[in-house]
């Protein structure tokens, strides 16, 4: 079902749970990922590159992501370690192809990198999906790959850019 085949019962209810002010967030959002896996609308995602992602640029109220809280984020699952089951959590929508979505979600993610002392990424090209959830965890796994600067002592080589050996330690 795409989004023009959406009927407008469907999208009544669905917007009657996004305005609810009686729902927690986590509650909220569980709902509507029901009510979407219910008309065939979501889907699951398996082993997709952190380069086919850039944050939503609605994301924390528009803020979308602080670059200290990338590699915050970053070295605290290098000190615990990866536990790939909380992948289960990220939540990202498909960036649509072209428009004005398309153009104001790439505008928006290349201000973050530029403004971000290269401490994220910058866009490729390559990126096809926006963060909803785990945007944080999802932009250093991508400053990782492309072995960028990290702020962080515990997660850099001796030139300051993310050591993926020392990361690669934890299978």
């Amino acid at each position: 079902m795409d989004m023009a085949q959406m009927t407008d019962q469907f999208k009544g209810k669905f917007k009657a749970v996004l305005n609810a002010v009686n729902m927690t967030p986590n509650g909220k959002m569980q709902k509507l990922m029901d009510m979407l896996k219910a008309q065939n609308i979501s889907y699951s995602a398996n082993q997709v590159h952190c380069s086919k992602f850039m944050v939503h640029q609605a994301n924390r109220g528009g803020l979308g992501l602080d670059r200290f809280n990338v590699h915050r984020c970053g070295a605290n699952i290098f000190r615990v370690g990866a536990n790939m089951k909380k992948l289960e959590d990220a939540v990202a929508i498909e960036l649509a192809p072209n428009g004005a979505q398309h153009n104001a979600n790439v505008k928006f993610n290349k201000m973050l990198a530029s403004k971000s002392e290269g401490m994220i990424a910058p866009l490729t090209g390559a990126e096809k999906f926006l963060t909803l959830g785990c945007g944080h965890t999802a932009a250093f796994c991508k400053q990782a790959a492309i072995g960028g600067h990290s702020p962080d002592e515990s997660l850099a080589d001796e030139a300051g850019n993310i050591s993926m050996d020392r990361l690669s330690k934890d299978p």
